[in-house]
């Protein structure tokens, strides 16, 4: 017999409350408010979509979602956390609407490539380090030179 989860009872799987995000200049000053204020739960088996204009926040706020940008005002959790928390990437999937492939690769070489660098990441999650953007940032300075 299978278990239906009740969206209304569930825990949030994202949740957001007056979410802001505010871009500075090089001095840090207040320059564009790309968030103002918003507000959403995503719970368990919903569909959930977000719609806008160009310039709207849409990019913006599903990339403070991933952890690849940091909230500046409000509450942000996605399955209970902060985003930045490393423990809820695994259960994160994110196609971006562009690719960045290397340009001077083949398809074979650019298969290589993404599985090496699969493998350079498992190897990475069971040696139980705790620093993965320190990895990474490491790992793409090697692979830039």
């Amino acid at each position: 017999m299978s278990k239906s989860i009740d969206s209304n009872s569930a825990a949030p799987i994202v949740e957001a409350q007056g979410l802001i995000k505010v871009f500075g200049d090089f001095w840090l000053r207040d320059k564009a408010r790309a968030v103002d204020g918003i507000d959403f739960e995503i719970r368990p088996n919903e569909v959930f979509g977000l719609l806008g204009p160009n310039g709207s926040g849409k990019s913006t706020t599903i990339k403070m979602l991933l952890g690849l940008l940091r909230k500046s005002k409000g509450k942000l959790t996605v399955f209970g956390r902060d985003p930045s928390d490393v423990s809820i990437k695994q259960r994160i999937g994110y196609l971006p609407e562009e690719s960045y492939m290397y340009r001077f690769l083949n398809p074979q070489e650019t298969l290589d490539y993404l599985e090496s660098s699969l493998e350079s990441h498992v190897k990475f999650a069971r040696s139980g380090r705790t620093n993965f953007s320190k990895w990474l940032a490491w790992k793409v300075l090697l692979d830039v030179q």
